[in-house]
Parts: structure tokens; C-alpha cells; sequence
């Protein structure tokens, strides 16, 4: 997990294997504590529990597919000058992760737990630190609004209903999406 920065970091003072135009990108993660994060994944737990569609994807077409609708569903707002779409992988990871974000390699999926939500739970951390251009925390509730509604848009309603029962239950605080394309369009 990453520590708690003070100031924004710039991709080109982070060493970069992605394809994406890194040198101009300026990240704002990891820079506030992510107070929320056990009770994100309590509510994620919640909603598999209940048998929730994740959507498998078990080739590298479905995974490409899951990309494009979920670049689709991004509004305009959110794709500027900062953003960039990120690597995708799928690739042995430590037992228990479904997946993984770092800026300078991209998302990467378990073979094992390749599925269009965890897919989604990775390309919210990119999104967040790409286009935001504010700090906030790694599960905070600018993340946990942007999963909401990719959740939405790429699984459906019915597996964004069961979320946000489970963020309600668990008390997870959400900025809406409309509130943060809004933010995006004035920076």
C-alpha cells in the first residue's frame, strides 16, 4: 500500500511502463488517509455475497470490450488534458487480490478473479488519480462515487442497487458522479 503524499506527484518523477502519455500526467492519490477503505470492502463483500452478475471475463476480448464500455460511460469531463486510458493485463497475483492499480503499470487483474466489477473497482483508482486534479483518499468518497456509477453503467442497475444498499449499510460516503464531472470540468 502507498504512504500518504504531501504534494501531487508528476509522471515524470515516477519511473513508467505504461503506454499512456505518463511524463504529463499529475497524480493526486495516496494523498489523504484512506479512512474508508475496510468499509468499501465490506460493502463490495456484501454485494458478492448476494449473488450479484460480476460479469467473468475469461479472454482478452471480453476484457478489451469491458474497456471500451466503461471509456464510453466516462463522461467527456473527466477525459482531460491529465487523462489517459490505462493498461490492462491479466496476470498471476497473490492469492486473495482480485486486482490491482499503479500508475506506472496500469490495472492488473487475477487470472484467478478476472471479472467486469474488479475490472471497474481498478479503473476507478486510475480515473480518480487522473482526473480528479484534487487529493483524495485511494477508497474515499470521490472513488466510491465514481464506482457507483461505473458500476451502473457497465454491470447494470441491479448490481449498482445492491451497492449502494451494502455502502448504506456500511456507511460508505459517495460523491455523485454529476458533482465530480462538474468539479472536472471547471479544472
Amino acid at each position: 500500500m502507498g504512504c500518504i503524499q504531501p504534494e501531487p506527484v508528476t509522471g515524470k518523477q515516477i519511473r513508467s511502463t505504461q503506454s499512456g502519455a505518463l511524463d504529463s500526467t499529475v497524480f493526486h492519490w495516496w494523498m489523504k488517509r484512506d479512512s474508508q477503505r475496510s468499509k468499501l470492502y465490506a460493502a463490495e463483500r456484501q454485494m458478492r455475497n448476494a449473488g450479484v452478475d460480476l460479469k467473468p471475463l475469461a479472454t482478452n476480448e471480453q476484457v478489451a470490450s469491458t474497456c471500451a464500455a466503461i471509456e464510453a460511460a466516462l463522461p467527456v469531463s473527466f477525459k482531460g488534458s491529465n487523462y489517459f486510458a490505462p493498461d490492462v493485463q491479466i496476470s498471476a497475483l497473490p492469492q486473495g487480490i482480485g486486482g490491482d492499480y499503479c500508475p506506472t503499470e496500469g490495472i492488473r487483474l487475477s487470472t484467478e478473479h478476472a471479472n467486469a466489477y474488479v475490472l471497474v473497482h481498478e479503473y476507478c483508482h486510475h480515473i480518480a488519480a487522473t482526473s480528479l486534479g484534487l487529493s483524495h483518499a485511494p477508497h474515499g468518497p470521490e472513488f466510491a462515487g465514481l464506482l457507483l456509477g461505473l458500476t451502473s453503467a457497465i454491470l447494470g442497475t441491479e448490481a449498482a442497487r445492491y451497492l449502494k444498499g451494502a455502502y448504506q449499510d456500511h456507511r460508505v460516503k459517495a460523491t455523485p458522479v454529476r458533482q465530480l464531472a462538474r468539479a472536472c470540468a471547471r479544472s
